[in-house]
């Protein structure tokens, strides 16, 4: 296969069968064969751009963004994971496609601090051939509602503040789940983070434990194994910290003077919220994956 890096690893590119192109981005190559398809996979962990020089080809493509910060004080709710959606058999003609993969959003580090949105991702752009764009994870609250996006953040444990709600992107419809509500002052736990797979869990009602953040998306486009994404975040808990689907990205909620965990980086995982500390978890950064017959 003719995969070459440039001076500096800023550009690759291949040909065969009338399809050449360029990158930019450094996005990491693998190949394999499923289905009876020779596939070459290309993962950008950072923004860049894919530009088809000469012919086309049809290629499936997999745009997650960045998780939210969780929110910190006030029993704060786990952020939402970031938006993510799945593109299958676009046609690739002539033309440069940008490939933005997304910042996670800071957790809360005022009292109340609400978690910080992640970064929208994006693939193509206005005037290009195709156009996706998925919202980051919508911010934990703390003290208020979480923020809505492309899964909402949990709300906050202190007086039931109702989870952020789900905001489609530009381009194909897709999905994401609302972030779980908070619950009363009296138990005060915070509500879990949307995934991609499932809304984030309420608040325990008549537990001391936090709202578990929402399952995410398994996609097998980059190296035909069942990779894990957008995972929401687990809300804070009075006794007990929210949970997360395993291996999703999201981050675990937290007790006490403890802080909640940060989302894992380009899975788009929402970051855990805290409810004393002084501050919550992280949202984990996305990524933008593009899968197509291996030219070479």
């Amino acid at each position: 296969m003719a995969i070459r890096p440039a001076d500096h690893g800023v550009v690759a590119s291949s040909a065969g069968g009338g399809f050449t192109y360029t990158t930019t981005g450094s996005p990491t190559p693998t190949t394999y064969t499923a289905d009876g398809v020779d596939y070459l996979s290309l993962k950008w962990t950072s923004s860049g751009t894919f530009t088809c020089v000469t012919g086309e080809t049809v290629a499936d493509v997999l745009v997650v963004s960045g998780g939210a910060g969780g929110g910190r004080g006030y029993s704060g709710g786990g952020g939402g994971a970031g938006g993510a959606y799945e593109w299958t058999d676009q046609a690739i003609t002539v033309g440069e496609y940008r490939c933005g993969a997304a910042a996670g959003g800071a957790g809360g580090t005022s009292d109340p601090g609400r978690g910080g949105q992640g970064t929208q991702g994006y693939f193509g752009d206005d005037g290009q051939p195709l156009k996706l764009t998925v919202v980051g994870g919508g911010g934990g609250g703390t003290g208020q509602v979480g923020y809505g996006g492309g899964n909402g953040g949990g709300g906050s444990g202190d007086g039931s503040y109702a989870g952020g709600a789900f905001i489609q992107g530009s381009g194909p419809a897709g999905a994401g789940n609302a972030g779980g509500a908070g619950s009363d002052v009296t138990w005060a736990n915070g509500g879990g983070g949307g995934g991609y797979g499932a809304a984030g869990g309420n608040g325990g009602s008549h537990s001391g434990t936090g709202g578990a953040g929402g399952t995410g998306i398994a996609n097998v486009y980059f190296d035909n194994t069942s990779d894990k994404y957008a995972g929401g975040g687990g809300g804070s808990g009075h006794t007990d910290s929210g949970p997360v689907a395993t291996g999703y990205g999201g981050g675990a909620g937290a007790t006490g003077s403890a802080v909640g965990t940060n989302g894992v980086a380009n899975q788009g995982g929402g970051g855990g919220g805290s409810k004393t500390a002084t501050t919550a978890g992280n949202g984990g950064a996305g990524i933008v994956i593009i899968r197509f017959p291996d030219p070479s």
